[in-house]
């Protein structure tokens, strides 16, 4: 006889009788081991019927219990415990409440709604086809949506391999469509043809009842005759067309149709076919489950309660505005690009554009052969302009959460992402599951904190039932981007360009769209595109950046650029990546008394701006002022990093200013403490850095076999890190300083390299292949002329088609080859171009050569010299005196002190 409430059973203490059949019952229970409630399923063995019907249920139950541990997907209940008591099997499951499908046929919800609980059970029973299991009973009674809005499929009990898996295995599975009676297994009015004769099946029968119940959610009726009894609606199965589906629009009722074609061949080669037919159509479900909460409509309590939705955990280091944002910025470390504490800016495909390049390496947009974005034609419709700021305010945040989120919302706008990110966080801490809010704090910060990144994309992906229309776009759009190992960075493209078409009047969606455009499009087709941005805004500060950024970086309009970034700052005076633009622009140009003005200007109108001040410090250095100003100006954005939670960004800039002044033992030791710092961060980008830099250091104070260990040990641990799209790569650096070493042999080296180059053969990639893979790591003449035999041609451009950072790097590592091949002549303009900057200790396009400019300043002295411009070599050797004179091991200071003696330049060498 049923148990009782208080009644104990094995470890579990009954609490109420949820529902009971003729073998048993399921009660809500508490386990007394574990603290949690369960539903605790019982069969009884005084009410058994015959034997066979017996072992027939507790295959069933074993068969439940198994299917559930080996498909371990939120979708579907999760089994705790099954076992025997005083004779009585049971299993204890995750305990779900919520509503039942079946309550929800006849609701009056929006279709998109209804839309997105069919999508979601498809995405469950596709987890279970790939595991080659067929459910063999999708109905509505078997499918509850939880109140979080997670949907769960019930009743695996009867679930089965496909007879394809059964045969392959030469097993047996001893749940046929029909029992020995020759009654049914499953619910006839769901069967496929197929089940319903006999036939072999696979998992098109499950996909044939999700089709009968998609039609009964979105009809209200089932497709087929059910008036003449359980005879004629077989026939009906076997031989009716369902009846069109009124007020459904065409292409979900083809999506149904084709579910529901009498023969398997002739539907959906799987449900995630059908997953990404309905895609375009979801829309949120949370609107569905708030309207009918009410006790008028109160749906009967369902049979389990469950805990928190599962949620996988995030790595540690997934881009959008980030990836698009940082043209050849790469993860830099004196770039104050990246996080929104520094103002992000919008940059990315610039660089993956251009040539994807920083300093020694470029930018890894390591993608799938996916094609660009195709090209869009304009609705005839008139689109209502949308501004970021008029974006709908999330409907079920409490009044705290959404002030917040309004003020993110116009720190977008203005192109200020320090307080855009900022207000976004005040946004989740008021109400954690305000998703839209975690979609753009991912998108913000994906670049600059791999783990951050990530983790809010998990929680934004969480409550995307949240979402409106545009936000489910935008997050979609990011998937590849910041979900994925490698990112792919043209599917994102892709896909941000079919989300602007569909929301043609969407400003944010157009700046998104035209910014990954660059990566493909030529600037005569991407300017359209922006132009469409302002548009919609006017006064959108990214779109203005935009204009700009295209202008500088593609058309080498550098002048109309820097106009371009005037009326953006004068339209948005909060705009920090417009400020920021200015300024590296200007260091790149070698105006450093305007990049001190403008760093000044900035700090000013934004207060805490702590790339302004490295701009500062930056401009400072170049000019030779006092170390102590300099000094200042760095810790005080270091401090500011730290403010913002940003410590790693701190200890950067700090390293960065000792080498810059030559104090490589004390950097060596922040190094190891940085080191420490980013112990746990599975990301490629911040052990490489570090990892470089340090061998860089090394190899400066003569400490070649140190330097070599140092490149061996994180060339070992580099497989198992996760790479950033946006990292630049250092490897074939590290490998050249294994071979110094006395590591890996010549011929070690030359096979890692040509397969390193192999992997990165696409255009985009041959300027930064070049640079990091073989000028730059040329140490004498042969290796020098080797390089210059594979020179693309593309190094010689005019215009340059990308950064003047990277055309800085570009410069350097000609001018070097070319002094390595014995030939001066040719290397004095790149190398004089190479220094003209202000980018001795802010190198923004820099992350693996910091020391690039003092390097280039040495090299330019020995061309000089060579070519008989005496006091030309003895100023050049006199600036890199003053930076690294004082160094106590010095390779560049030592070789640079001989030849000022040599030339008679002490004095000017100081």
């Amino acid at each position: 006889m049923p148990l009782s409430p208080g009644e104990r059973f094995d470890r579990y203490v009954v609490e109420a009788l949820l529902g009971e059949g003729g073998m048993g019952e399921v009660y809500r229970a508490q386990d007394t081991r574990l603290g949690r409630s369960v539903a605790l399923k019982v069969l009884r063995r005084d009410i058994q019927g015959g034997s066979e019907s017996w072992a027939r249920q507790v295959r069933r139950m074993l068969r439940e219990a198994r299917i559930a541990a080996a498909l371990n997907d939120p979708g579907i209940v999760a089994v705790y415990d099954v076992g025997e008591h005083e004779g009585a099997p049971f299993i204890a499951m995750e305990l779900v409440q919520g509503k039942l499908l079946r309550d929800l046929v006849h609701a009056d919800a929006p279709l998109g709604e209804k839309i997105t609980l069919l999508s979601a059970i498809a995405k469950v029973l596709s987890v279970a086809h790939h595991a080659g299991l067929v459910h063999r009973d999708v109905k509505p009674e078997n499918v509850m949506l939880r109140e979080d809005g997670v949907i769960k499929i019930l009743d695996f009990g009867i679930a089965r391999r496909t007879d394809a898996e059964i045969a392959l295995s030469e097993g047996h599975d001893d749940l046929a469509t029909r029992t020995g009676d020759g009654s049914f297994v499953g619910t006839p009015a769901y069967m496929a043809p197929e089940q319903v004769k006999g036939d072999p099946i696979d998992a098109r029968v499950d996909q044939f009842a999700w089709g009968v119940t998609a039609y009964e959610l979105l009809v209200g009726k089932l497709p087929f005759r059910l008036d003449r009894g359980p005879v004629s609606l077989i026939a009906s199965i076997l031989s009716d067309d369902p009846p069109p589906m009124n007020d459904v629009p065409a292409e979900i009722e083809a999506v149904v149709a084709r579910a529901l074609a009498k023969e398997p061949a002739d539907r959906h080669a799987s449900m995630d076919d059908i997953v990404a037919a309905l895609a375009p159509f979801a829309t949120p479900i949370t609107t569905l489950l708030r309207r009918r909460d009410g006790p008028a409509n109160a749906a009967r309590p369902s049979v389990r309660e469950p805990p928190p939705p599962k949620a996988s955990t995030p790595s540690r280091s997934m881009t959008t505005r980030s990836s698009a944002r940082r043209a050849t910025t790469n993860r830099t470390p004196v770039t104050t690009t990246r996080a929104p504490a520094r103002a992000r800016r919008f940059l990315g495909l610039a660089a993956i554009v251009t040539v994807g390049v920083a300093a020694a390496g470029f930018v890894f947009a390591r993608k799938a052969r996916t094609a660009p974005p195709p090209v869009l034609a304009r609705t005839s419709l008139t689109p209502v302009p949308t501004a970021v700021t008029a974006l709908p305010l999330p409907k079920f945040a409490n009044e705290e959460a959404r002030a917040a989120y309004r003020e993110g919302l116009q720190g977008l706008r203005d192109g200020a992402w320090r307080t855009a990110y900022a207000a976004f966080a005040r946004a989740t801490g008021a109400d954690p599951g305000l998703a839209a809010a975690w979609l753009r704090m991912a998108i913000l910060i994906w670049d600059a904190d791999f783990t951050a990144g990530r983790e809010h994309f998990r929680r934004a992906v969480l409550g995307r039932a949240t979402l409106d229309p545009h936000d489910q776009a935008l997050l979609d759009a990011h998937e590849p981007l910041i979900q994925r190992q490698p990112s792919d960075v043209p599917e994102t493209a892709r896909r941000l360009a079919l989300a602007s078409a569909r929301f043609p009047g969407n400003a944010e969606l157009a700046n998104l769209a035209s910014m990954y455009a660059l990566a493909y499009l030529p600037p005569s087709d991407v300017l359209p595109r922006i132009d469409r941005c302002l548009e919609l805004d006017p006064l959108y500060g990214d779109c203005l950046q935009g204009r700009a950024r295209l202008l500088i970086r593609r058309t080498g309009h550098i002048e109309e650029g820097l106009a371009a970034l005037e009326r953006c700052i004068e339209a948005t005076p909060a705009a920090s990546d417009c400020l920021m633009d200015r300024g590296d622009t200007n260091l790149a140009l070698g105006r450093c008394s305007v990049v001190e003005a403008g760093a000044r200007e900035w700090i000013a109108k934004v207060g805490i701006a702590p790339a302004a001040h490295m701009q500062l410090a930056g401009a400072l250095y170049a000019r030779g002022a006092p170390e102590a100003a300099v000094k200042t100006a760095v810790e005080t954005a270091a401090a500011q990093f730290r403010t913002q939670g940003l410590e790693a960004e701190a200890s950067k800039q700090l390293i960065l200013h000792e080498i810059a002044t030559g104090r490589f033992e004390r950097a060596e030791r922040m190094l190891r403490d940085h080191q420490r710092l980013v112990a746990d961060d599975p990301a490629a980008g911040a052990h490489g850095w570090t990892a470089s830099m340090l061998v860089q250091v090394l190899e400066e104070m003569g400490r070649d076999a140190d330097a070599g260990r140092e490149a061996q040990s994180f060339l070992a641990r580099r497989g198992a890190l996760i790479t950033d799209p946006i990292s630049a790569d250092s490897f074939v650096h590290l490998l050249r300083a294994s071979r110094a070493a006395g590591l890996i042999t010549r011929d070690v080296y030359e096979a890692e390299r040509a397969a390193w180059v192999k992997s990165h053969s696409e255009h985009a990639y041959r300027m930064g292949v070049w640079v990091s893979g073989y000028a730059l790591v040329a140490r004498d003449a042969a290796e020098a002329k080797a390089a210059l035999a594979v020179m693309p041609s593309e190094a010689f451009a005019k215009p340059r088609s990308f950064s003047l950072h990277f055309g800085l790097i570009l410069d350097s590592a000609l001018g070097q080859t070319y002094w390595l091949a014995g030939d001066p002549a040719a290397a004095l303009p790149h190398l004089t171009a190479a220094t003209v900057s202000c980018s001795g200790l802010v190198e923004p396009m820099m992350p693996t050569h910091p020391m690039r400019h003092t390097k280039s300043l040495h090299l330019l002295g020995l061309v000089r010299e060579a070519l008989g411009d005496r006091s030309g070599a003895c100023d050049a050797f006199g600036r890199v005196l003053a930076r690294w004179g004082g160094a106590r091991a010095s390779r560049t200071a030592a070789e640079v002190r001989a030849h000022a003696k040599a030339l008679g330049c002490e004095a000017k060498a100081g």
